[in-house]
């Protein structure tokens, strides 16, 4: 109670820097600028699996045969880059 009273008897300028001293600590504790810092990246990975759900609800519509093999090779093409195309028809800069 004596905290309080003696909060209220404060110079508004010392007031001033106390909330925002309390809040500034607040927001480090609760690491709110890393959790802003890293909302973009996690919004576009959330972006992209929304895209591929509806890709894969698109082919499923058109051919059930289809959107079963599809996933499989989107996986082995996004974590292993040596099964593209490319790398299976052979390099264009053959010496």
């Amino acid at each position: 109670m004596i905290y309080i009273y003696s909060f209220l008897m404060i110079s508004p300028d010392r007031k001033a820097f106390a909330l925002s001293h309390m809040h500034k600590e607040g927001w480090e504790k609760w690491h709110v600028p890393i959790i802003l810092s890293a909302l973009p990246f996690f919004l576009q990975i959330i972006a992209l699996l929304l895209f591929f759900i509806g890709l894969l609800d698109l082919l499923w519509h058109i051919d059930g045969a289809s959107s079963v093999f599809s996933p499989i090779f989107l996986i082995e093409g996004l974590s292993d880059p040596s099964l593209s195309c490319r790398a299976i028809h052979g390099s264009s800069d053959r010496d």
